[in-house]
């Protein structure tokens, strides 16, 4: 009897635990979750989801078929490839599903309890998402990723052509299309494992593949590595390019223009000569589109930004398209290019000063004087002088070092029509002791460097470590010893003294700036050493080798404009292109469009960035543009060099800008 009980209990409990399941017993999750998530050992994310138990455990092990990228907060990822900004933080999520249709995602209640796949929902409330049971199952090996095209062809299929083309690179052909060229991808494993990456913050566009290891059993998602084909990966997962089944995350740049923060999340796409429509006349099927990006070239590149911008009706064109006006118009109708001078003519300059908009550089022979535009106004003939440095007083009066033939150098002063009206050697006192005895000679100065003060009243002249300071009369008034000079450093020989403050170019590409009292108040770095140096309106002015030039500069060492180059127009007119956010003016964003003497237009650049904020275009401006490496940025001079160009804009009126 008492045994019938027993059992009678047993049986009722096991009722009872029935009863309350189908009633709703729920059961909560632990609250810590360990994983790898941004470098973090330990990272709770935001979900402890409790689980609705409608049925037993599964105790056999699912057979999984597929694994699958989804991606993005932890609100609802989705497999959809996305176009991020450059702030936005992305997640990707492997989710494994097996043979009966079960799809799971982690292993326990701290990732996303909801995703979507194609067009449906999954989520764990209704059982259409599951965690893995890795308690009962086992633990799955997740691995990571990321996929990337070779940017130049191991084995380039045109040997006159080392990069991607589908065009015919010579020839009667040339630029007419061939065949589609076999992009390569290369695999790079990463370091974050497991169910969820949060993969590294870069600008452009990146591919992944997931896979999992069960039991030995390997399961990849699209993009498997196949080194036996040309493009080095799964045939499915190719077509005249890398198939939009990959999981594709691109993202923008954080550029203050709009047009360029979509452009350069083109980069890591690589470039091919005669990018195509993989289905003829669909844009969203070209090869540079941004739904897909497989390569780009120059003017695709601005047509596929546009388009990710929300300008899907525009059509691909090309650089001689845009330059006649197809979704441009013109900011200047003129023709440009850079123009290299050589205004000194293999004379050698030592010493420079401004005065009154003319530049006075003084060497062997002569004083030569340039305009504004470094145009030769008039030389001052010497035949027999060797000036090594050249300073104007505001009133107008030339001071020079000259040094002899009998190599004895002498101050020169001189009216602005090179009259000489003066001339002085300093001299300085040198005592010498012998026997107990103080002996007391003159001896004149080698001076290296001179300055004048606003007034023409005194004469500074750098000698050794030291500046001396003389009446124009030749009077030693005072001598003050310039800290650090040949301690630490040597001086070029050149001298500016300006509103108290006393300029020294040095060898180690820097300006030292003294007060009178011969302490270091300031300094400033150059990218050359200054062989010659005067400073007007908070510019230095420099007289700068390699090659000789003139040279401007603001205080701080940045570049503002020197001779070297200079920017005509198609009638070899001296020619100026403002910078600013006037109508007429460039602007960031703005069109280069480029071309050999006696060609057509060839290419397309954006202007990126006034580099000195000088507010007109000069060659150390940068420009962006699809080259050899993808998307690139060089200076001017770099990519523009002696070709003609003109300046387009993006109408505004026909394609979504702002």
């Amino acid at each position: 009897m008492e045994k019938y009980k027993a059992t009678l209990l047993v049986f009722g409990l096991v009722i009872l635990q029935i009863i309350l399941a189908g009633e709703g017993l729920y059961a909560s999750r632990p609250s810590v979750h360990e994983n790898t998530i941004a470098g973090s050992a330990e990272s709770a994310l935001p979900y402890s989801v409790k689980l609705h138990e409608k049925s037993l455990p599964q105790k056999d092990p699912p057979f999984l078929d597929k694994i699958i990228i989804v991606s993005g907060s932890y609100n609802i990822p989705d497999e959809a490839s996305k176009l991020i900004s450059y702030d936005e933080n992305i997640y990707l999520f492997a989710v494994v599903k097996d043979a009966r249709g079960n799809h799971y995602l982690g292993d326990d209640g701290f990732l996303p309890p909801r995703l979507k796949i194609g067009n449906k929902k999954y989520t764990i409330t209704d059982e259409s998402l599951k965690r893995w049971k890795k308690e009962l199952w086992g633990p799955l090996e997740i691995n990571w990723y990321r996929i990337m095209p070779r940017m130049i062809p191991s084995h380039p299929e045109l040997e006159d052509y080392e990069w991607y083309s589908n065009v015919f690179t010579e020839g009667p052909h040339e630029g007419k299309f061939r065949a589609f060229a076999v992009i390569e991808y290369e695999q790079e494993p990463l370091a974050q494992k497991g169910w969820i990456i949060n993969p590294k913050k870069e600008v452009g566009t990146v591919r992944f593949r997931v896979e999992v290891n069960y039991h030995g059993r390997i399961i990849s998602s699209p993009g498997q590595e196949d080194p036996s084909q040309p493009h080095r990966m799964a045939t499915n997962d190719y077509d005249k390019g890398i198939k939009p089944t990959l999981h594709r995350i691109s993202r923008l740049s954080d550029h203050k223009n709009k047009l360029i923060r979509y452009t350069e999340a083109l980069r890591g796409v690589p470039w091919c000569w005669g990018t195509a429509y993989k289905i003829a006349g669909k844009p969203d099927q070209h090869q540079a589109d941004l739904a897909n990006p497989i390569s780009i070239e120059c003017s695709d590149l601005i047509i596929s930004a546009l388009r990710a911008m929300g300008n899907k009706n525009l059509a691909y064109t090309s650089a001689p398209e845009m330059a006649r006006g197809v979704y441009t118009k013109p900011i200047d109708e003129r023709t440009f290019r850079l123009a290299t001078l050589d205004i000194f003519e293999e004379w050698i300059p030592k010493g420079i000063s401004f005065h009154n908009g003319f530049y006075y550089l003084c060497g062997k022979g002569k004083i030569k004087i340039f305009d504004l535009n470094f145009k030769t106004e008039r030389d001052i003939e010497s035949p027999s002088a060797n000036y090594l440095d050249i300073a104007i007083s505001k009133n107008g009066k030339i001071f020079l070092i000259n040094e002899t033939k009998n190599l004895e150098r002498e101050i020169e002063i001189l009216n602005l029509e090179g009259e000489v009206e003066k001339i002085i050697r300093p001299k300085v006192e040198h005592t010498l002791t012998l026997d107990g005895q103080i002996y007391t000679t003159q001896r004149e100065l080698r001076p290296q460097g001179i300055g004048v003060d606003d007034q023409g009243r005194s004469i500074y002249l750098l000698a050794s470590d030291s500046l001396y300071i003389f009446d124009l009369d030749g009077n030693l008034q005072e001598k003050i010893r310039l800290e650090k000079l040949y301690d630490s450093f040597v001086p070029v020989g050149n001298l500016c003294v300006k509103e108290n403050l006393i300029y020294v170019p040095v060898y180690k590409k820097e300006v030292l700036v003294y007060n009178l009292s011969g302490k270091v108040v300031n300094r400033a770095v150059l990218p050359d050493v200054a062989f010659g140096l005067d400073v007007d309106q908070n510019r230095y002015y420099l007289a700068a080798s390699s090659p000789f030039r003139i040279e401007i500069r603001r205080l701080d060492g940045t570049f503002v404009g020197d001779s070297e180059e200079k920017l005509i127009d198609q009638n070899g007119e001296d020619a100026v292109v403002r910078i600013g956010s006037s109508e007429d003016y460039l602007q960031v964003g703005d069109l280069i469009l480029s071309g050999e003497e006696g060609e057509a237009i060839s290419h397309t650049l954006v202007f990126y960035e006034d580099t000195n904020s000088n507010q007109f275009l000069d060659r150390f401006d940068k420009l962006i543009y699809a080259g050899h490496d993808g998307v690139m940025i060089s200076t001017v001079e770099e990519k523009l060099g002696s070709r003609y160009f003109i300046l387009k804009r993006i109408d505004r009126q026909t394609v979504k800008i702002d």
